[in-house]
C-alpha cells in the first residue's frame, strides 16, 4: 500500500498530475492540479483504488483533504471518483462547514449528492470531521508549513520527540513544504551522524 508519493511534477493535466519519483512517473488524480507547478517537488497523501479494470491513485497535498476524502468514501453511495468530484467542487473546508452547521441544502448542492446521501453524510461524517475543522483565524504560513512537515516526517516513521527539537529552527522559516521537509530530513540525518 502506498501512503504518500514525493517527487517532481512532470505534467499537469485537467484532473491529475504526473509525478516522477525513482525513475517512475505516477499519474495522480487530485482535486486541484493547477495548484502545483511543473518541475517543482511535491508530496501527495495517496489513496489507491485497485479494481479489476485498473489501478488509480488519488492524491492530496494536505492531510486534512485526505482525511475528508477517506470519510467521503466511507459514506454509502460515494465512491472515490464521486469523492474527488466533491472535493474538486467544494474543497474540504466547505464540506466541514456544511457538516458543522448540519446544512443539508449545502451538501445537496454537491455533485451527485441527493437528499438521502446528504443525510447519510451527516450521520457518517459529522463526528469524525468537525474536530478537524480549521480554526477561524488562519495560522501563519510558516506554522501551517511546519504542521504539514511534521505530518510528513511522522509518515516517514520519525517519532515526535525526534521532530520537536527542529521546530525552533524551521517553523518560523518561509519555505515551501517540500523544502522544509527536505531541510528537516537533512537536520535529522546530521543529528544522527549520517
Amino acid at each position: 500500500m502506498i501512503a504518500f508519493i514525493e517527487g517532481t511534477v512532470r505534467q499537469i493535466r485537467s484532473d491529475s498530475v504526473v509525478v516522477q519519483t525513482g525513475g517512475i512517473g505516477f499519474e495522480i488524480l487530485t482535486p486541484d492540479p493547477a495548484a502545483v507547478s511543473s518541475g517543482r517537488q511535491g508530496l501527495w497523501h495517496i489513496y489507491e483504488s485497485i479494481r479489476e479494470d485498473g489501478w488509480t491513485l488519488y492524491g492530496f497535498t494536505t492531510e486534512a483533504d485526505y482525511q475528508v476524502f477517506l470519510s467521503l468514501i466511507g459514506v454509502k453511495g460515494i465512491g472515490p471518483k464521486s469523492a474527488l468530484q466533491i472535493l474538486t467542487k467544494a474543497g474540504g473546508r466547505r464540506i466541514l462547514e456544511a457538516l458543522e452547521k448540519e446544512d443539508v441544502s449545502a451538501l445537496k448542492a454537491l455533485p451527485g449528492i441527493g437528499p438521502k446521501t446528504a443525510s447519510q453524510m451527516l450521520l457518517d461524517m459529522r463526528g469524525r470531521l468537525v474536530k478537524m475543522r480549521p480554526e477561524a483565524e488562519p495560522a501563519a504560513a510558516g506554522t501551517r508549513q511546519w504542521q504539514e512537515t511534521v505530518s510528513a516526517l511522522e509518515n516517514f516513521g520519525y517519532r515526535s520527540q525526534d521532530i520537536a527539537p527542529l521546530e525552533p529552527e524551521l517553523a518560523s522559516r518561509e519555505l515551501p513544504v517540500q523544502d522544509m521537509i527536505r531541510e528537516a530530513l537533512r537536520l535529522l540525518a546530521k543529528r544522527k551522524g549520517v
